[in-house]
């Protein structure tokens, strides 16, 4: 499963992406992660990762781009 994570404080990203981590392998799901700051950094990667793309978790609340806005354009 590949995962996108977007999350502006870098202290939650670290928690999302160790919760996600205890999960996957708790119900023995292969999860690899791709962390980003911002909505912009994601919306560009997304571009080239539609195909292999399955789950986005995204902070709602983020300077510029917020994470409504971004669902929106993915």
């Amino acid at each position: 499963m590949n995962i996108f994570i977007c999350e502006s404080r870098p202290e939650q990203l670290l928690f999302c992406k160790k919760t996600l981590t205890n999960l996957s392998g708790k119900h023995g799901v292969h999860a690899s992660f791709q962390t980003f700051p911002s909505g912009e950094a994601l919306l560009f990667e997304a571009e080239d990762s539609y195909t292999t793309l399955d789950l986005v978790y995204l902070d709602i609340h983020m300077p510029g781009v917020n994470g409504l806005e971004t669902a929106k354009r993915l």
